[in-house]
């Protein structure tokens, strides 16, 4: 499995892409912890739905499922505010820009 970090990705994307589709695996760390792994796709995952998808990862323990549904009074409300009126999209964008 080859390691690297967000940095790196964005420099070398093609070529860690070349090398997953030669079937190798690549784990991404931001600021040393792991956060993502690219791996080869299955000609199987191609076809399957996300309900079988969302299975198979929880059974790996790579995700888990909701113990109930979602409250929907969260949906009543602003879904976003700041105290100061900024924008959090663009904390956001300049947070991300900044690779922090």
């Amino acid at each position: 499995m080859i390691t690297t970090n967000v940095t790196d990705v964005k420099a070398r994307l093609s070529e860690l892409l070349r090398r997953v589709a030669e079937g190798e695996s690549v784990l991404i760390l931001h600021r040393g912890r792991p956060i993502a792994r690219i791996e080869p796709a299955v000609a199987g995952d191609l076809s399957t739905d996300d309900t079988e998808r969302v299975g198979r990862l929880a059974a790996l323990g790579l995700v888990r499922l909701p113990s109930r549904p979602p409250d929907a009074r969260l949906l009543d409300g602003p879904l976003v505010s700041t105290v100061d009126g900024s924008s959090v999209l663009q904390a956001f964008l300049d947070d991300r820009a900044d690779d922090r």
